[in-house]
C-alpha cells in the first residue's frame, strides 16, 4: 500500500490513463491526510483492496485516485492465472484423447522440448 501512495510509483500510471498529475497530487495529499485521521482513530488500511473499499464512499472527491485502484486490483501481477488455465486445457485434452495420449513416446517429447528451449533445468529433472 505504502507504493501505491508514493507519487513517483503512481505519476507514471496515471500518465498512462491520462489522468493529470495536479489532479492526482490534490487527491494524495487529501488522501494522506484522511488515512492520517483514520489512523488516528485506530483504523488501518494494509492493501489497496482494502483502501478501494475505504475511499468508495468518497470516490466522487478521489475520482482519479478510486480510477487508478479499481485498475490495479483488477489487473493480474503475473500471468500465472492464465498459464494454469491453459495446462488445464491441455490435460482436458489430453484425457479427451486418452488413446492417442497412450501413444505418445514421453521421452522423445521430453528430448525435443530440451534441443528447441535450451536450458530449462529439463536435464536435472532426468538425471
Amino acid at each position: 500500500l505504502q507504493d501505491f501512495i508514493i507519487e513517483e510509483s503512481l505519476v507514471p500510471m496515471a500518465q498512462h490513463y491520462g489522468i493529470r498529475d495536479d489532479n492526482l497530487l490534490a487527491e494524495l495529499h487529501q488522501m494522506r491526510r484522511l488515512l492520517e485521521r483514520k489512523k488516528e482513530k485506530g483504523e488501518t488500511v494494509s492493501s489497496a483492496l482494502e483502501l478501494l473499499f475505504m475511499l468508495k464512499p468518497y470516490k466522487d472527491s478521489f475520482a482519479d485516485i478510486y480510477k487508478l485502484l479499481r485498475i490495479s486490483v483488477t489487473l493480474p501481477v503475473t500471468s500465472v492465472s492464465c498459464e494454469r488455465s491453459f495446462s488445464c486445457i491441455n490435460l482436458a485434452c489430453l484425457s479427451i484423447h486418452a488413446e492417442r495420449t497412450k501413444a505418445l513416446d514421453v521421452q522423445k517429447i521430453v528430448d525435443s522440448f530440451a534441443l528447441n528451449h535450451g536450458n530449462r533445468g529439463i536435464y536435472t529433472l532426468l538425471e
